[in-house]
């Protein structure tokens, strides 16, 4: 696992993006490794941050916790930690600022939203923005249970990977399709 926090060393806006992309590619190139992600939260963090949401043609009850977990992602992301796509399409590079927003949401999230409807095209809203799901990922691994998830590109905040512009590049997948969760140096 490999903690960045390009912020801190003076980058700021775009100039985030333009740091972490290439690293990104950087990690991919090492031999033996088939696939690299990043995210600002892994999944053995043991952290978490909710949201309050709105799914379209859903209509909760009036006491009913509208919270689900959420995180930024990395185009591969969910390839990378071996999580299938169970319906849709994966984030790219072209999920950016200028693009409609778009967001994915695992299995857990899909049956409790829309129990057997597609949820391809349906909208999640938050306090600040409506996304245009794009993807169904299967369940992640929890010692608490399946949770309710939804994810955005990570280039999707004000700045390209979120205020504080610390990145977890968490996982790559070598040839073999072994999760990989340490590395060596890398240089940029």
């Amino acid at each position: 696992m490999l903690e960045v926090d390009a912020e801190q060393a003076g980058y700021k806006g775009a100039k985030l993006d333009a740091y972490y992309q290439p690293l990104l590619a950087r990690i991919a190139e090492i031999p033996g490794v088939h696939s690299a992600s990043g995210a600002l939260i892994t999944p053995i963090s043991g952290g978490g941050i909710t949201n309050g949401v709105q799914v379209e043609g859903y209509t909760p009850q009036p006491d009913e916790d509208k919270e689900v977990y959420v995180n930024r992602v990395a185009p591969k992301y969910f390839e990378t930690l071996g999580t299938p796509l169970l319906a849709g399409r994966d984030f790219t590079l072209q999920d950016q600022k200028s693009a409609p927003k778009v967001a994915m949401i695992n299995q857990t999230m899909a049956r409790y939203y829309f129990r057997n409807a597609n949820p391809i095209g349906r909208h999640v809203i938050t306090e600040r923005s409506t996304m245009e799901i794009i993807g169904v990922v299967g369940d992640a691994p929890c010692a608490r249970g399946p949770l309710a998830l939804f994810t955005y590109p990570a280039s999707r905040k004000i700045s390209p990977w979120g205020r504080i512009g610390r990145v977890w590049f968490p996982y790559w997948t070598n040839s073999q399709g072994s999760v990989t969760t340490s590395c060596g140096h890398i240089a940029c």
